[in-house]
């Protein structure tokens, strides 16, 4: 039999139907699951042998990354107060499992939920739509801002003008904290560890401060990057890291004074 986790995506093929299994029971024998596309979509109670079954005949397909998990951190204090409020009203519908799945049981949940929050029913049902299709975490009921239409006030860098690079990303404006983000990433690992790249550097730099959130692909960590549109490119960091290090104090952090001196120096001596 195959194993099926909680949080997991399933595609049926040869459609764009995709489904997150919400809630798996202890004796291994039924599941509910929710179509991630469909603005409409209740949770609907599969047995484990059904779903074994379609991905055995290949009807069905386990999907390795979850294209639709939203888990963005609340970008201002304001979006954190709407959320652990919303968050607060949510809490005791979501962990009221298997019964917030069922049709018959979960009306009286929503009463309860209505009587307390003041909430319609429709906009209950929204975020639970929400949560359940989007990676079920607290953040995944904040509005994803990539896909809806850009507003800078939702955005924390503005894009840098100028020509774009050939991948079309033009990275970002670079501004005093993005410089000093460049500063502590180059020293740590760049100018610490004589074995480091310039591109490992930048790419430890993009996971370590430009990550939006944490996943686990086959048993892996993993960190979803932002939009290469609001992140620096390698072009960037390259630059401002040769402007806050000169050549000399980059080579004698990395190589140390005696190769500097032995080698680099005798060469700047013939030129």
């Amino acid at each position: 039999m195959i194993y099926f986790t909680v949080n997991e995506i399933l595609h049926e093929v040869g459609s764009d139907r995709y489904y997150r299994i919400l809630w798996i029971d202890e004796e291994y024998t039924s599941s509910y699951i929710i179509n991630v596309k469909d603005k409409n979509a209740l949770p609907i109670e599969y047995p484990i042998s059904l779903l074994d079954e379609y991905v055995e005949k290949r009807l069905w397909e386990k999907e390795k990354n979850d294209l639709f998990i939203i888990y963005k951190k609340p970008r201002n204090e304001e979006q954190q107060r709407l959320r652990d409020e919303l968050w607060g009203i949510l809490y005791p519908l979501i962990t009221a499992e298997p019964e917030i799945y069922k049709s018959d049981t979960r009306g009286k949940l929503l009463k309860g939920a209505i009587k307390e929050s003041k909430m319609t029913k429709p906009r209950i049902y929204r975020l639970l739509r929400k949560y359940w299709q989007n990676g079920m975490n607290p953040n995944a009921i904040l509005p994803n801002y990539e896909r809806g239409k850009r507003d800078h006030t939702e955005i924390e860098y503005k894009s840098k003008t100028g020509r774009p690079r050939k991948d079309g990303n033009t990275g970002i404006s670079v501004n005093k904290d993005i410089l000093e983000i460049i500063k502590k990433a180059g020293k740590k690992y760049y100018l610490n560890n004589n074995k480091a790249t310039m591109l490992y550097a930048y790419e430890m730099m993009i996971k370590e401060h430009f990550s939006e959130y944490e996943y686990y692909d086959n048993g892996i960590l993993k960190k979803a990057i932002q939009n290469p549109n609001q992140i620096p490119t390698i072009r960037q960091f390259r630059y401002h890291l040769k402007k806050l290090f000169s050549s000399e104090f980059t080579i004698k952090k990395r190589k140390g004074n005696k190769k500097f001196e032995r080698e680099y120096r005798e060469k700047q001596d013939l030129s």
